[in-house]
């Protein structure tokens, strides 16, 4: 019991120490505990059909970004970070399924990343530590210890979003809610500090999907006229309506405009991956914007993405977008054709954890889809970000679930 109550929560805590850079060599802890902890159960887990076929359907993909080291400019880059896209996803993919074996309160195990996170931000908001917490990045919001202001954004979303779903649950006491209430205030807080419009879309989408899967219709409607009313309520206050203006523009003329210099180079170097695209983790060398950098001896150009569905047919091409493809029709063909979320309102209580936990993680799921579309890490330049292993954690929870409903006959 030791291992879920304590090895895991500090899994948790490592990984979010990718984020920051002064720290960051911690992180390197993160996949060796991970296979520590998966050798040490590997005899516990059980794998059901779901997870067996998603696995599959991960290695198949896997097996293409490898293989496209043989034809990528970079063959070292595309073949070490192919090899460690199935790494990580893999153990971090199975350790959750372990998690899950006894129905642990699985996302109360992310509560000491996420306080972790909020004290550092806290920290260095009184201390004004670093000295460029507010200058780093794009320079547009508050980054604090972390390598940038969308990355902060998107771990205290990733790591938070349980926490505004357990507010509207059914089954905690008034304690247990004020507590998770007091959370999503500094969270949203620190959010809104960072003026990352990107990460608030993937808080904004997951909540309204949850609620969505969770709730009968006649209460989503009340709450989201609740929300609605309030919202209009308090935009009705010019310092409210100010800074939601500055928040969504960041000093541009119009929405999205610091990412149109992103957009077509990345439409160009989708166009020219073709079938089977330059090589995973690197950029097309025939296009060079001022968004990247020149790196390594041989002055290869990392080019920052944008559009995860033009990057990986850029790396991979169509044939790689196809093959990432297949576990995501998988997902929604299990979770609304097989489960049928949408007919789940009626479970009881004592099942309740794993229609919550469903809920949750198919939120999440179809959100980061969105999201990654703005960020783009997806692409296999962005393998090691922090970002990526949580898409895996909330993978292997929404598979358990999805495998406990089936098997207790709750539908």
């Amino acid at each position: 019991m030791y291992i879920r109550n304590f090895l895991f929560p500090l899994l948790f805590i490592l990984l979010i120490l990718r984020a920051i850079p002064e720290i960051t060599f911690l992180y390197l802890l993160f996949p060796v505990l991970g296979l520590f902890l998966l050798l040490k159960i590997r005899t516990e887990i059980s794998l059901d059909d779901f997870s067996k076929n998603f696995l599959k359907l991960l290695f198949i993909y896997g097996f293409w970004i490898v293989l496209s080291a043989t034809w990528s400019n970079s063959k070292f880059i595309s073949l070490i970070n192919g090899s460690y896209f199935i790494y990580i996803a893999s153990i971090t993919f199975l350790l959750m399924v372990y998690l899950l074996i006894d129905k642990i309160k699985v996302f109360q195990k992310l509560i000491p990343a996420n306080l972790f996170l909020i004290i550092l931000c806290i920290f260095s908001l009184i201390s004004n530590l670093p000295e460029n917490a507010w200058t780093k990045g794009n320079a547009q919001g508050f980054a604090g210890f972390a390598a940038h202001q969308n990355t902060l954004a998107s771990v205290l979303v990733l790591t938070s979003f349980p926490f505004f779903a357990k507010v509207v649950s059914k089954t905690i006491g008034s304690i247990q809610r004020y507590i998770y209430i007091i959370l999503c205030i500094f969270n949203v807080v620190i959010l809104y500090l960072t003026s990352s419009r990107g990460s608030v879309i993937l808080l904004a989408v997951a909540m309204f999907l949850f609620l969505i899967f969770y709730l009968k219709i006649k209460s989503f409607l009340k709450v989201i006229s609740i929300l609605m009313v309030a919202f209009f309520i308090l935009f009705q206050l010019k310092l409210i309506r100010t800074g939601f203006e500055d928040f969504v523009l960041k000093d541009a003329d119009e929405f999205g405009a610091s990412r149109f210099g992103l957009i077509q180079p990345t439409i160009d170097a989708a166009e020219n991956g073709g079938y089977i695209g330059v090589g995973y983790a690197v950029s097309d060398q025939s296009i060079i914007t001022d968004f990247g950098h020149f790196v390594g001896e041989e002055k290869r150009f990392e080019r920052e993405k944008m559009i995860s569905v033009l990057a990986i047919i850029e790396e991979v091409g169509i044939i790689g977008f196809i093959l990432f493809s297949l576990h995501i029709i998988y997902i929604f063909y299990l979770v609304i054709l097989k489960i049928k979320i949408f007919s789940l309102k009626q479970i009881s209580n004592n099942n309740y954890d794993d229609y919550f936990n469903l809920s949750v993680s198919f939120a999440m799921f179809i959100s980061i889809l969105i999201h990654t579309q703005i960020e783009a890490w997806f692409s296999g330049a962005m393998v090691t970000s922090v970002q990526l292993p949580f898409y895996f954690i909330y993978l292997g929870i929404l598979l358990k679930s999805c495998n406990n409903i089936l098997k207790n006959k709750f539908v």
